[in-house]
């Protein structure tokens, strides 16, 4: 058998290269490398547990920015939201629980 090794060997190391994956691929596994979801992460106040926002209808209003709900959760919103949400409206919040007021 008569192998050409100036044949072989480039045919080799193309078939090799297709298999190896470079140190700076973009698919790298450290989570601060990795983009957010659209409309980032919400925290829900407590370390390393992820908040998803929930829709409640608002029950009542205390100034100057937190809604309530009628289970009695709350969201703090930024005054202009605050005063354009009408008491009756759903809205999508990261809502917290009572603050311990009866």
């Amino acid at each position: 058998m008569n192998v050409n090794l100036a044949r072989a060997v480039p045919a080799t190391l193309l078939l090799i290269s297709g298999c190896i994956v470079p140190a700076t691929s973009a698919t790298s596994r450290i989570p601060d490398d990795r983009a957010l979801p659209k409309g980032g992460v919400k925290s829900s106040g407590r370390t390393g547990t992820p908040a998803s926002e929930t829709k409640k209808m608002v029950t009542s209003k205390e100034p100057p920015g937190t809604l309530i709900a009628s289970d009695r959760s709350q969201c703090v919103v930024p005054v202009d939201q605050f005063e354009k949400t009408g008491v009756g409206q759903s809205i999508s919040c990261v809502w917290s629980p009572p603050s311990g007021r009866p």
